[in-house]
């Protein structure tokens, strides 16, 4: 399970027994949008700093995997049914 918000940090918690896991670090800004592959082993998040920024959860640490500059106000993040795309709205 994920949560964001505000303080720039995406939460990884255990779904099964509510422990926290770990933070993913590195937005600027609050983040409004978070989402999860398909094979829940990359998650996107959105953030106000106009950035995409996506994470492999089965690595070591918390670095972004990829960030993607984002034009404009980000509005929402999701992957699609088909595995291989991300959309960025």
């Amino acid at each position: 399970m994920l949560t964001v918000a505000a303080d720039k940090l995406v939460k990884l918690w255990d779904s099964r027994t509510g422990e926290f896991v770990q933070n993913f670090e590195g937005h600027t800004k609050g983040i409004s949008d978070v989402a999860w592959s398909a094979s829940s082993e990359i998650l996107a998040s959105g953030s106000d700093d106009k950035t995409v920024r996506l994470w492999n959860v089965n690595t070591v640490g918390t670095s972004p995997w990829l960030q993607l500059i984002v034009g404009g106000l980000h509005q929402d993040t999701s992957w699609s049914h088909q595995l291989c795309f991300l959309s960025v709205l």
